[in-house]
């Protein structure tokens, strides 16, 4: 019998679920984001961040002095995820889109992920 291909919209919840695990997995995340579900928001347009959830001081010291610098940083940092989620779902691969807010400022970036199988 073959597998049915779930479709991305399937598997939003999972991918949810996945990232906060993640965050409440690494101490100095979790001890600096006030609220985590109000952190993250995965839809079927985009992933999206929003460092206001950072406590002040975090906020002080990483984000606000350049908030793109610390953005693609993070992006890099969450990777795995996107990569251990793909490969969960059966995918080859996928193009996500993550937006990231921060007061009045936005960082968006569109990049494939490819299944760590998938990586020559």
């Amino acid at each position: 019998m073959a597998a049915r291909a779930l479709a991305y919209t399937d598997t939003i919840d999972l991918l949810q679920y996945k990232i906060i695990t993640y965050i409440r997995l690494n101490s100095a995340l979790n001890s600096n984001i006030t609220y985590k579900t109000r952190f993250k928001d995965v839809t079927e347009h985009a992933i999206n961040f929003n460092f206001y959830e950072f406590n002040e001081a975090y906020q002080e010291k990483f984000i606000e002095p350049d908030f793109e610098a610390y953005s693609t940083k993070f992006i890099e940092f969450i990777k795995p995820v996107f990569q251990d989620f793909i490969k969960e779902i059966h995918y080859g691969g996928y193009t996500l889109r993550v937006s990231i807010k921060f007061n009045a400022e936005r960082f968006e970036k569109i990049f494939s992920v490819l299944s760590p199988g998938n990586l020559h």
